[in-house]
């Protein structure tokens, strides 16, 4: 489902998702209370998002989506960089932050990647969100987990899911949920999408 106010670009990203194969647009929205109607009749497997609409803004979209349909995985593409309202986007539960300047082949790789079960975000803002942290903080709170609670969040910042996590680091999946479940309280996420930001934001990533 595609959700932007403006009619050019919902046509481009239309034609983007179904020249990928093996998806069809089942929606589209200008507004966000057309959204969140769509999103409830069709229950769509990923919603791409613009974040400047009319009436509700995409951070309030994004919570009702996840409240109404917490299987619909929700890709935001924007022209909005600024790193404070990408890490609160992700907080509020978008499972990626793709720019709508970025290629059109990086494009397809968002739709791909967060369609498959898996975070993304723009290679654009990935560094500079590492970049952003700061590193003394980040550092002490790391301390605080343990070396295993370190991988699995390193895993996590890097898109993989439980069940390869368990295959990378050779335990079973129960193990990762509780390494996961641990981690989080220790460092006070309560999502997803909290974990990845805060992986990327300590420089896991690409470490």
């Amino acid at each position: 489902m595609i959700c932007d106010d403006h009619v050019l670009i919902r046509a481009g990203l239309r034609s983007m998702v179904e020249g990928i194969g093996g998806m069809d647009v089942v929606a589209e929205a200008g507004t966000g209370q057309e959204a969140l109607a769509a999103v409830g009749q069709h229950r769509p497997e990923l919603l791409m998002l613009d974040l400047s609409m009319p009436v509700m803004n995409g951070s309030e979209i994004i919570r009702r989506v996840k409240q109404r349909s917490p299987g619909t995985r929700v890709l935001v593409m924007t022209m909005h960089r600024a790193l404070p309202r990408v890490q609160q986007v992700l907080a509020e539960g978008a499972d990626g932050y793709a720019l709508k300047s970025d290629p059109w082949d990086e494009l397809v790789f968002a739709v791909r990647h967060v369609s498959g079960g898996y975070r993304y975000i723009s290679p654009s803002l990935g560094c500079a969100l590492a970049d952003a942290a700061d590193d003394d903080q980040a550092a002490e709170l790391l301390d605080i987990l343990t070396p295993r609670e370190r991988q699995v969040l390193k895993l996590i910042g890097e898109g993989h899911r439980n069940s390869e996590i368990a295959r990378l680091l050779s335990i079973s999946v129960k193990t990762v949920e509780n390494h996961r479940t641990r981690l989080m309280r220790k460092l006070d996420l309560h999502n997803a999408a909290a974990v990845v930001a805060y992986a990327i934001n300590a420089g896991l990533v690409g470490e």
